[in-house]
């Protein structure tokens, strides 16, 4: 398939850094001509390439989206995907596949890049459009044909967590989970430029082995294929490093700016330090008070990690956890520590009545008094974060004032006027409200004071 590098104004990147997005959406759709014909959208192959770079990593994603032909089949349709990426990734390429071309994407600010985008698909052409606000991210290819499919490739680089000799790669989740298949395979290669960072595996599924492979330009790889992503909740890839006498560094060379260099070190290598032998009595807190649940099959191993880093078998170890309104010590005594006590210690907690009250979900209760409040500070997926009620206007929610944590109330004032009953009636709920540490948002506008 022959690639050619077209800079043409089909293929735009945006970026808009203006507004202020709390809460990133992960969904994906395919809308029709009509107005209403909406349907969820797929993506029915996903293949991601890692490549190591010390301090960071690449990831291209290979993405197939498709309809799985819901619509007619002259019908000319847009694929819009609103995704959020792995913390501080940086989104630095995009390519458009167009018949049997691929074109590169160019980026410009967000307005002059939705005016080309919008007179292209006016004029039924075939553009790709990616904003950006601040975490949010959202993605438009147009268009295409029902029962076929668009192939687009995402290029990101993204900070690697290190542990001791371990790296650790972020991949897309979220945005990959947005795929409303009932079954989502991934495919991961990890390729092999520099030979000092070991064999992979990925975190949630360490059963699964790379296999090696080789492309017909030479370029070697490990192949990793998840079946389905679903239950994972998260997608980590790991690898191991391999410094020579302790040291990796490699530069960047850009002839038209900045050159950039990078220097990793391991310490116990670099330098000849002398092992501390003595033993210790180590005293470990842990924190998982907060109002959000916690998955603790996500945490636990983790901490598992850290401590067996960081503890060795000569010391003494005692464990106290703080959660759910309660600090709670998980051994009565010092234990010596090994491997196995720690696994036994760690298996007992997750296991006990206090790691599920921690893991309960504890949400503000949200009142929103009108449904002018709704329409203005509702947002999607904010059941995941509060108890939501809702009521027409402030009279009829106030018998609830003393359930709530949130009121956020728009109407009362000028669009519905209290009259001396219903201040009368507000006045014990709201005062009850308040010496419970509730907070109360609302809203008032001069201008539409008609009569001052």
């Amino acid at each position: 398939m022959p690639i050619k590098r077209i800079l043409l104004q089909l293929l735009v990147i945006s970026l808009l850094l203006l507004q202020t997005s709390i809460f990133a959406t992960n969904e994906l759709a395919i809308n029709g001509s009509g107005v209403g014909s909406s349907i969820p959208g797929y993506i029915d192959n996903a293949v991601i390439v890692v490549e190591p770079h010390g301090g960071y990593f690449e990831q291209s994603l290979y993405l197939r989206y498709s309809d799985h032909g819901e619509f007619n089949s002259d019908e000319q349709l847009e694929i819009i995907h609103r995704f959020e990426l792995p913390k501080e990734s940086v989104i630095n390429d995009m390519w458009l596949w167009i018949g049997d071309s691929v074109m590169q994407a160019i980026m410009f600010d967000t307005w002059t890049a939705r005016a080309i985008y919008d007179s292209i698909v006016t004029n039924k052409r075939d553009p790709a459009f990616l904003t950006k606000k601040l975490d949010q991210y959202e993605f438009h290819v147009y268009p295409l044909l029902s029962g076929e499919y668009r192939k687009v490739k995402i290029n990101m680089i993204t900070p690697t967590k290190w542990l001791g000799d371990n790296a650790t790669a972020e991949l897309p989740y979220k945005m990959l989970n947005a795929n409303n298949a009932s079954i989502k395979p991934v495919d991961i290669l990890f390729r092999q430029k520099a030979g000092i960072w070991g064999t992979p595996q990925i975190v949630e599924l360490p059963e699964i082995e790379f296999v090696h492979l080789k492309d017909t330009l030479g370029y070697q790889y490990f192949l990793a294929k998840i079946d389905d992503i679903t239950p994972l909740g998260s997608l980590n890839l790991q690898y191991s490093t391999n410094f020579e006498d302790g040291y990796f560094y490699t530069g960047l060379e850009d002839k038209s700016d900045t050159s950039y260099f990078q220097l990793g070190i391991l310490p116990k290598d670099l330098f000849d330090l002398k092992t501390d032998s003595t033993s210790k009595n180590i005293l470990v807190g842990i924190d998982l008070s907060g109002a959000f649940n916690k998955n603790l099959d996500i945490i636990l191993p983790e901490i598992e990690n850290v401590l067996n880093s960081a503890v060795n078998e000569k010391d003494s170890l005692k464990i106290v956890i703080s959660g759910a309104n309660q600090v709670k010590f998980l051994n009565d005594n010092l234990i010596q520590y090994s491997q196995d006590s720690l696994i036994n210690i760690i298996d007992r907690f997750k296991n006990s009545s206090f790691a599920d009250s921690i893991q309960e979900n504890s949400k503000p209760v949200l009142i929103f008094a009108d449904y002018d409040a709704s329409a203005g500070w509702g947002f999607p997926d904010i059941n995941n974060f509060a108890l939501v009620q809702q009521f027409g206007n402030i009279m009829q929610a106030k018998n609830s004032f003393n359930s709530a944590d949130i009121i956020c109330a728009y109407r009362h004032g000028y669009d519905d006027p209290f009259t001396e009953s219903d201040f009368q009636q507000l006045v014990t709920p709201i005062d009850s409200f308040f010496v419970n540490g509730g907070r109360f948002v609302t809203y008032f506008d001069q201008n539409r004071n008609v009569e001052s």
